[in-house]
């Protein structure tokens, strides 16, 4: 009888040890509480680098698309035959100050580099020539920042590149 005592108490006295941490990771090789916390904090960290990775490549990626579309956009623009020209310069400076007038105006101008090392700041293209010379006339009458000296290139002569 005391055997089974001894025994009882022995197995109550082990099991009671189970919850003690000590007897966890000692003895049983379970993770301590400390690195629990560790490896969430480990695997939350890496959760959130790849999710901030996610998030820059989506935003490159976007932002490619931006500039896909734009450069699209403006190449379907020159392929237009008729340009309404507000300014051609053989000093690029003076043309970029131009795109920038008509950039702050609202406008999306393009920039035609002609073979003579001048470039011409179209403020819109057109595949008709009337509606073009409409357009040349409606600029000269109500915009203040028309020059006097606007004109319509048409781009079958080739002059540009």
């Amino acid at each position: 009888m005391k055997k089974l005592i001894y025994i009882t108490l022995s197995c109550s006295m082990l099991l009671s040890l189970n919850s003690c941490e000590w007897f966890n990771t000692a003895i049983l090789g379970k993770p301590s509480k400390a690195e629990i916390a560790r490896r969430i904090k480990v695997e939350n960290a890496r959760k959130d680098s790849i999710a901030k990775a996610e998030q820059v490549r989506l935003a490159q990626l976007e932002e490619e698309r931006r500039q896909q579309e734009e450069a699209e956009r403006i190449e379907a623009l020159r392929n237009q035959r008729y340009h309404v020209v507000f300014g051609c310069f053989k000093v690029p400076s003076n043309a970029e100050r131009m795109v920038s007038l008509l950039e702050s105006n609202g406008h999306t101008p393009i920039v035609l580099n002609f073979a003579n090392g001048f470039s011409c700041v179209s403020i819109q293209s057109f595949s008709d020539i009337h509606t073009a010379f409409n357009a040349m006339n409606s600029f000269m009458r109500t915009t203040s920042y028309c020059p006097e000296d606007v004109w319509v290139y048409d781009s079958n002569f080739g002059l540009h590149r």
